[in-house]
């Protein structure tokens, strides 16, 4: 599933502010550096930082599928690489031991409650 890219509603909002302030004037100063350039500016990177933050999503995403897409390969590889190693040797043998199969006559059962339940 692929990861959310981030969109903000204060960003629009502060898109929508600072074209209503520059209706009042283009060239407001409201002092202690609260100006329209400024405004702009800080919108600006805000836009920059939002595209390279999805971009880097995005590309995630791709590298997240890929990987995904060789672990399933190399899983069908390994079974395909027990299953003829026991099929050459058997399954009982050491060689398809070693290869990662287990031996059926040593495998133990699975527990059931009802050995617990008869005492």
């Amino acid at each position: 599933m692929a990861r959310l890219k981030r969109n903000h509603s204060h960003f629009d909002v502060a898109v929508t502010r600072c074209a209503a302030l520059q209706a009042i004037d283009p060239q407001l100063d409201l002092g202690f550096g609260l100006t329209i350039a400024n405004y702009e500016a800080a919108i600006a990177k805000f836009r920059t930082l939002l595209n390279a933050y999805n971009t880097a999503l995005a590309q995630l995403d791709a590298q997240k599928r890929a990987l995904d897409q060789e672990e399933r390969a190399l899983r069908d590889l390994s079974a395909r690489m027990l299953s003829t190693a026991a099929g050459r040797y058997g399954r009982d043998s050491t060689e398809c031991q070693k290869a990662g199969g287990s031996n059926p006559v040593r495998r133990k059962k699975g527990f059931s409650g009802d050995a617990l339940r008869d005492k």
